[in-house]
């Protein structure tokens, strides 16, 4: 089986909850205030494993800081919802840049985007659910 079929590369979108405010500042001396709520974050992985080995390891609570969004899915009111992947392109910052245009989501301004010309690779979407909502 060719490997690039199992574990294909590729960008995605990453749905995911916060059930209680977020504010941490990161190695680098960025600080970053997020309120409970959901948010939608833009990847791309294409380096060994790609997109499932990057979705696993977001979802692992234990790890080294390295990006951004490690910040949100080591704290302990993060909540995964879910995964769009896009294999095969570059579409991270196509998808950013899209969903900044809808005008309808709020960018967390220089999230995610150290390495691109985006606003924001982290958008918020809306207020905590209600339970049962999702």
């Amino acid at each position: 089986m060719n490997k690039g079929l199992k574990n294909p590369k590729g960008s995605y979108l990453f749905l995911f909850l916060l059930e209680e405010d977020l504010r941490f500042k990161t190695k680098g001396g960025k600080e970053f205030y997020l309120p409970e709520g959901v948010y939608i974050y833009v990847g791309s992985a294409f380096g060994k494993g790609g997109v499932k080995t990057r979705i696993e390891r977001h979802l692992k609570k234990s790890k080294k800081l390295h990006w951004h969004i490690d910040y949100v899915t080591t704290h302990k009111g993060f909540r995964f919802l879910t995964c769009i992947p896009f294999y095969g392109k570059r579409w991270e910052c196509k998808l950013a840049n899209f969903i900044r245009k809808l005008n309808i989501f709020q960018p967390v301004k220089g999230f995610g985007c150290s390495d691109c010309h985006c606003e924001s690779h982290l958008f918020y979407i809306a207020k905590k659910p209600l339970e049962g909502d999702y």
